[in-house]
């Protein structure tokens, strides 16, 4: 309620929808709100939130800001009851954008978890396998894989063979392989059968 009449009231005559549209994003660049709100002026509208400090740091190099994690929390509340499906569209959106950055600027943690708070599991597994799967532990490092998975059900790693074995490696290489070796004889008869 505080932020909603103090801090909301005093804010910047910016569109309504916009903070609670981005508030989905942990860091709002430009290019992920235009592809999240499909218009093309967020670098005006972020360029207003430096006037919103504390609540929003913004970096003026590349004209990215983070909101304060209450304020989030409030907007992406308020969102979620005002419109479930404008939040979870949201989130799908963000979910594509953050998964086709270039190699070196892909956010795929985001992505998944995006992916997932969006109510598709199926796309954020997707992201996973279509980043390249063996070549994910060298490009993002065994903890991130993990992380990644662990946001999807053991239901949706189970039915797909390529992240389970991702998690399989993940495991071998956190515990040795002793452990994971019925486990992969599992996968294996599984990929036969289903080939």
């Amino acid at each position: 309620d505080y932020l909603a009449h103090e801090v909301l009231a005093a804010l910047p005559a910016l569109p309504p929808e916009f903070l609670r549209d981005v508030a989905v994003l942990e860091q709002v660049d430009a290019a992920a709100a235009n592809v999240l709100r499909e218009r093309g002026d967020s670098l005006a509208l972020i360029r207003q939130l430096a006037r919103m400090r504390p609540v929003v740091v913004v970096d003026e190099q590349s004209w990215s800001a983070r909101l304060h994690p209450l304020l989030r929390d409030y907007l992406t509340d308020a969102l979620e009851l005002a419109r479930p499906d404008r939040a979870a569209l949201l989130h799908l959106r963000a979910a594509r954008h953050l998964a086709q950055l270039p190699p070196g600027q892909r956010r795929l943690h985001e992505a998944v978890a995006h992916a997932v708070a969006g109510g598709r599991l199926d796309l954020g597994a997707d992201i996973i396998e279509a980043a390249g799967g063996f070549r994910l532990f060298a490009d993002e490092g065994e903890v991130r894989v993990r992380l990644m998975l662990q946001q999807l059900p053991a239901a949706t790693l189970r039915r797909r063979p390529r992240l389970r074995l991702l998690q399989l490696m993940g495991q071998a290489v956190e515990g040795g392989p002793a452990g994971t070796l019925a486990a992969f004889e599992r996968l294996e008869q599984q990929i036969r059968d289903a080939d």
